[in-house]
């Protein structure tokens, strides 16, 4: 239950409604109109919102992100699909903060 009586929800992290559109793939860096954003699961770190072209999109292998990059790209994402109060230190600490469940971050 929320502070106000209501039940939590817990936001859709695959929605990229509010996610804004880049320029280029942010796996292979090519220039296309076709162009979307889709979620990527970046490990323990998270779920995060990227521009891909189709070919990288469907593929099954992760965009290569430096772990700092995707706790930026996490937060960033978190903020799209409307989770506050989330920051770097919480993601670092070793522990979800969203399920509390043990993660594979450390620095």
């Amino acid at each position: 239950m929320s502070a106000v009586g209501h039940p939590a929800t817990v936001p859709d992290l695959h929605d990229t409604s509010r996610c804004p559109l880049g320029v280029r793939c942010e796996c292979c860096g090519i220039e296309r109109d076709d162009l979307a954003v889709v979620t990527s699961d970046l490990g323990s770190v998270g779920v995060a919102c990227l521009t891909m072209c189709p070919s990288c999109a469907s593929s099954t292998v992760s965009p290569p992100v430096a772990v700092g990059t995707a706790v930026r790209l996490v937060l960033q994402h978190a903020a799209h699909v409307g989770v506050a109060g989330l920051d770097a230190n919480e993601i670092l600490s070793g522990t979800c903060p969203t399920t509390g469940t043990p993660t594979a971050v450390s620095v």
